[in-house]
């Protein structure tokens, strides 16, 4: 698995796969949530794989898309 340091971001991406504890289908981020240093804005789309999110980057000052894989 390749790590990437992403620290100054308050970060570290993995690639690969990985998993947050608990049930992933019971996740919903709304608007106006915050989530490590991303700020929610909307939901763009909900399919089969998950959602996806606009949300801006705090530190970036920049919008970015979360996706939640189910």
């Amino acid at each position: 698995m390749a790590i990437r340091d992403h620290s100054a971001l308050g970060d570290t991406a993995h690639s690969g796969t990985s998993r947050l504890p608990g049930d992933l289908d019971s996740v919903v981020l709304v608007r106006g949530q915050t989530f490590r240093g991303l700020t929610i804005r909307q939901l763009l789309g909900a399919g089969a794989m998950g959602n996806a999110y606009l949300a801006s980057h705090a530190s970036l000052r920049m919008p970015v898309v979360v996706k939640l894989f189910r």
